[in-house]
């Protein structure tokens, strides 16, 4: 497995995985006398991604450094890669940057990526 990598950081260990393996779509749909449908709007799938891991607390800290800093929290994209070598732009989707701080030198992170999909 190749490693994640979220914008320019490259981390020690880690995986992105789809959140709740789920996709939602805005489809309206519309049914006619002669039981015809037709599709209307929708606009672009909305995946999500969650980011869940135990890093050293140096590492973990300047990702919550670059999140909050480079990122502004959602307002700027970022390249992400997961373990599979997939690189996806996306956004990091909460209201809040929370790192964890374990015993001794670990820090544990679980953060929400959300894709832009372009239509």
């Amino acid at each position: 497995m190749a490693a994640v990598k979220i914008g320019p950081h490259t981390l020690s260990r880690g995986q992105i995985v789809p959140f709740r393996h789920s996709s939602k779509s805005a489809q309206q749909v519309q049914e006619a006398e002669d039981a015809s449908v037709t599709v209307v709007g929708g606009g672009p799938a909305r995946r999500f991604f969650s980011f869940k891991v135990k890093l050293p607390r140096a590492e973990a800290l300047r990702l919550k450094d670059y999140v909050e800093n480079s990122l502004r929290f959602r307002a700027e994209t970022c390249q992400v890669t997961d373990g599979y070598g997939v690189t996806r732009t996306m956004r990091y989707w909460d209201d809040d940057v929370i790192v964890d701080l374990a015993a001794g030198d670990q820090a544990s992170i679980d953060w929400l990526f959300r894709e832009e999909v372009y239509a």
